[in-house]
């Protein structure tokens, strides 16, 4: 005997994968609201870091004896590369662990901050700060590996359910 047109199971049917459509088009409109609110937090932490950087450079760069290993750096200050560039693109300080060459040509910058450029094999999302008066300027780095863990977290936090 072959089953007839049965109004409970479309019904059913019906239910449920509307329920799974609206689910994950929830689920994206969550992940990219985290992904964009997480980016401006952390673009925020980039461009708060290039003030305290720009302050040791111009302190180092008039004799203040500043150094870039003033203390053991805190979990997100590992995180955070900062190179201080001269105008001739020379680096004259840097953290540890950051590209020995400047994340930025400074003869291609612009009126823009914020650049993503490829150094040491990886992404990396980059603020640069020029200095008003002495012509030097902070480019501080952060990989994008760094910055999508937390997106990355909400991701399977929210798969579970």
């Amino acid at each position: 005997m072959t089953a007839g047109y049965s109004l409970r199971r479309r019904l059913i049917a019906t239910t449920v994968g509307s329920s799974v459509a609206v689910g994950l088009v929830g689920t994206a409109i969550v992940l990219w609201i985290a992904w964009k609110e997480v980016g401006d937090a952390f673009d925020d932490t980039l461009e708060e870091g290039s003030r305290i950087v720009l302050a040791l450079g111009e302190s180092a760069l008039r004799g203040g004896g500043a150094s870039a290993d003033a203390g053991e750096p805190g979990p997100m200050a590992r995180r955070l590369k900062y190179q201080i560039v001269a105008s001739d693109g020379g680096v004259l300080l840097s953290g540890h662990d950051a590209p020995k060459a400047p994340f930025v040509d400074p003869a291609s910058l612009r009126d823009k901050r914020f650049h993503d450029v490829r150094a040491q094999g990886h992404w990396w999302r980059v603020y640069v700060r020029r200095h008003p008066t002495l012509g030097f300027s902070v480019q501080i780095g952060q990989e994008w590996k760094d910055r999508n863990d937390l997106v990355e977290e909400v991701l399977e936090s929210l798969a579970w359910p």
